[in-house]
């Protein structure tokens, strides 16, 4: 019977942000970065690389500079989480995707919603447009043993 309350509802999806949805550590933030892929506008700016899953991912890079205190970026951080949470199934393909804040307050959660769904589909085009089919990051050199 338990199963039964963890599904949806027939005809809906559960809309959730698991673990499995975020980017956690140092080096899948750096993967993002290295590709330089970016688009932005006056609110945000936001990196992408393709990660051949099945989902998105998100991960969040909220500055002291541009948020002074901690209460203003936890903000930011729950309405951009609710807002890729709502939307993650209109994004037009599998992406790892770093999001950064240029503005100080978060303003209206509708508008941080269409922002980023916007934002998401235009850097979704330009990963799609280079010519690396999975667009991902260039293999690490091995690590040569000491002599």
């Amino acid at each position: 019977m338990a199963d039964d309350a963890e599904k949806p509802p027939e005809g809906k999806t559960r809309s959730t942000f698991s673990k499995a949805m975020r980017l956690r550590k140092g080096p899948e933030f750096q993967a993002v970065f290295s590709r330089r892929i970016s688009v932005s506008d006056k609110s945000l700016v936001v990196y992408a690389l393709a990660n051949g899953l099945t989902h998105c991912r998100l991960g969040l890079s909220i500055s002291k500079k541009t948020t002074k205190t901690a209460p203003e970026r936890n903000r930011w951080k729950r309405v951009l989480r609710e807002a890729f949470r709502l939307d993650q199934g209109h994004y037009p393909m599998a992406l790892d995707l770093v999001v950064l804040v240029r503005m100080k307050h978060a303003g209206k959660m509708q508008d941080v919603r269409q922002a980023l769904l916007k934002q998401v589909e235009r850097v979704a085009k330009r990963v799609q447009s280079r010519k690396d089919p999975l667009n991902t990051p260039p293999a690490e050199k091995p690590e040569e043993p000491p002599p």
